[in-house]
């Protein structure tokens, strides 16, 4: 398959739709089939009752895929989304209007639109009784930049924005996408009209504009409702090699973390200096796990090495040196709950050595108007930018999808395997279906050094190892990009086992 082809996802898209209704308008009943009868694309709709409407929705009783609700009067789609969100199925969620219709293939075009494009969101113009466009103006002021009737947007990041504003508000769909633009999040404008309305609407009128305070430490998140804490219980495994005070540091880091049980798999993977001593000073923490390799194997085939050894259901990578932030992994958590997600990646503080620290090199950071430090953040994976796209020291995931996935590939080399197994992985789950939960959280200070991997003289950028890493990784996702396949063929979890031995 050539490059720069779209990648061939093997599932079939689906997505989630809310309807929210208060009475039965003349078009309801071919409103509700506008979605049922989508072509290529699996819809779950949720009719919300938010008036009298309920007898129409009891005729959709059998269907397998509808489901009712009742909330109070003038619910909106954006507040309806954020009080079913653990009902949700998909990874997509769109708004459908009582008094339009979808065309059959919209659902399909917009989630795959989001996919190939990598975008948070998709709008359309639509179509008004009399065959007119609806539009609306796209300027730079606050205003309401496409109909509320067209939106599709990504279920995690939904999530991540906090979710519906947490003041009531008539324009709350204005609001949400122009706190959207604030954050810089990617808007796509469908080519095609998706959606026509039977009968005109009214547009609830547009409020005074909303005002945010954007910094390192300060999002428009602030704004919004949000969701509630979720109890976390996490597997965290640390591999190090020499750098103990770079160790201390990401430990103590670990053991700060908020509302968050962790167990923490410290495993010296065959460091230069005598770690006894230290080893025997952090077995007295009740919840760390000591092991030593008897080789130096590298963080990816130790982690699958671990692996066996799990005691929750989720893991987490911890590189040696970098340090998790106090909320990381109770963020990360509520991020895969509420997104019905696999596969949680967020973005990265960089501090560390400045004479080895570039930042020409960072693919993404803050806008200008930002103050603080560099950062990176994970994205949706679009175009030419799917090599790396999760940012890989942020990573937390269900064990049972890392053992279905096979864990993380072998390459063969010792060396070799310290390069780009992660990104690997990443792809092997994209093109397996695994559903991300991207977020523009920092959880993780990711310290640069003259040794760190990407650095060093052994498997730093430019190195042999590193190019023959990033050319087997090439190779795999050019024939993950072809055709389904079983991913436990390319993981390697047993491989390397016996060489890990538990203290």
């Amino acid at each position: 398959m050539p490059e720069n082809e779209p990648p061939r996802f093997p599932w079939l898209p689906a997505c989630d739709v809310i309807l929210c209704a208060d009475r039965a308008t003349p078009v309801l009943r071919d409103s509700i089939e506008s979605i049922l009868l989508q072509l290529d694309s699996l819809p779950f709709l949720h009719l919300v009752d938010t008036g009298s409407a309920g007898h129409v929705f009891d005729d959709y009783e059998s269907c397998w895929n509808v489901y009712r609700y009742r909330l109070p009067a003038g619910t909106t789609f954006l507040s309806a989304a954020h009080e079913l969100i653990e009902s949700m199925r998909t990874p997509f969620i769109a708004n459908q209007s009582a008094f339009a219709l979808s065309s059959s293939e919209r659902l399909a075009e917009s989630t795959r639109a989001l996919e190939r494009e990598g975008a948070d969101f998709v709008v359309a113009e639509c179509r008004g009784p009399d065959a007119t466009v609806i539009r609306f103006d796209h300027d730079d002021k606050y205003s309401r930049k496409a109909h509320p009737a067209t939106l599709v947007m990504r279920r995690a990041t939904f999530v991540d924005m906090g979710g519906v504003c947490n003041i009531q508000r008539d324009d709350d769909d204005a609001e949400f996408l122009f706190r959207a633009t604030q954050e810089k999040r990617k808007i796509l404008l469908a080519e095609a009209v998706l959606v026509k309305m039977a009968v005109y609407e009214a547009v609830p009128p547009l409020g005074s504009a909303p005002s945010y305070c954007l910094s390192s430490s300060c999002s428009a998140r602030t704004a919004a409702r949000g969701f509630p804490s979720v109890s976390t219980a996490c597997d965290v495994v640390l591999p190090f090699h020499g750098h103990l005070d770079f160790v201390e540091e990401s430990l103590e880091g670990l053991l700060n973390q908020g509302p968050a049980e962790l167990v923490i798999h410290l495993i010296d993977d065959a460091s230069p200096e005598d770690t006894t001593a230290f080893l025997r000073r952090w077995s007295q923490q009740n919840n760390i796990r000591l092991y030593r390799n008897r080789e130096n194997i590298g963080q990816f085939q130790s982690f699958n090495a671990v692996s066996r050894y799990f005691e929750t259901d989720l893991a987490a990578v911890q590189d040696a040196d970098d340090i998790s932030l106090s909320h990381r992994f109770e963020w990360s958590n509520r991020m895969l709950h509420y997104s019905g997600a696999d596969y949680f990646g967020g973005g990265i503080e960089i501090f560390g050595t400045e004479a080895v620290y570039n930042p020409q090199t960072q693919r993404c950071q803050l806008p200008a108007e930002f103050d603080g430090p560099a950062i990176r953040h994970s994205f949706y994976p679009h175009g030419n930018r799917d090599d790396y796209f999760l940012e890989n020291p942020t990573s937390l995931f269900p064990i049972s999808m890392f053992r279905q996935m096979g864990g993380y590939a072998d390459f063969g080399d010792r060396t070799t395997n310290r390069t780009s197994i992660d990104m690997e992985f990443h792809e092997r789950c994209r093109f397996h279906g695994i559903h991300f939960a991207l977020s523009r959280e920092i959880v993780v200070k990711y310290r640069t050094h003259a040794d760190s991997a990407t650095r060093n003289d052994q498997t730093g950028r430019g190195t042999k190892a590193r190019t023959i890493g990033d050319r087997q990784q090439l190779e795999r996702r050019r024939f993950y990009r072809r055709a389904p396949f079983n991913p436990k063929l390319f993981g390697s979890l047993e491989r390397r086992s016996d060489c890990t031995v538990r203290l």
